[in-house]
């Protein structure tokens, strides 16, 4: 079978499995008046998801870490996990009306527990990414 295609069907179970993630998480306390809350929670969540998975899949492993640039590659990943996910992720769900808080509260001290709720979800999906990365190198290109 071609590497190409191995490769293709190696990714639809990442897709399936954020998705339902993130499907599982929006419905869950639903809010009241929100007709479309689930919809719009499971697209934010699965972009999250995909995003941080595939950032560090796609480019921070074979950019930096595959190429020995260990210190790149952290510095990288700690400014994706801590700083740019979670302000893109508070910025979607303000759009997108799928906050548990609101704007205000956010610029508050309350942003310190989803800023890390993030920050913690950002980093398990592309430690994910790295260790996908790592198996389908070794299953398509057998290498190690």
């Amino acid at each position: 079978m071609n590497k190409k295609i191995i490769n293709l069907l190696m990714h639809i179970p990442v897709g399936v499995v954020a998705i339902l993630a993130a499907w599982f998480f929006s419905s869950d306390d639903v809010p009241a008046g929100k007709p479309n809350y689930v919809l719009l929670s499971t697209i934010v969540s699965s972009f999250w998801f995909l995003a941080s998975f595939y950032e560090f899949y796609s480019f921070l492993v074979p950019k930096y870490l595959e190429k020995g640039r260990h210190g790149a590659f952290w510095l990288y990943a700690a400014l994706f996990g801590l700083i740019l996910m979670p302000v893109v992720m508070l910025a979607l769900v303000q759009i997108t009306n799928v906050a548990a808080l609101s704007m205000s509260e956010y610029m508050s001290g309350q942003v310190l527990l989803p800023w890390t709720g993030i920050a913690l979800g950002t980093i398990f999906c592309g430690v994910l990414g790295l260790l996908y990365r790592k198996l389908v190198t070794r299953i398509i290109e057998g290498r190690t």
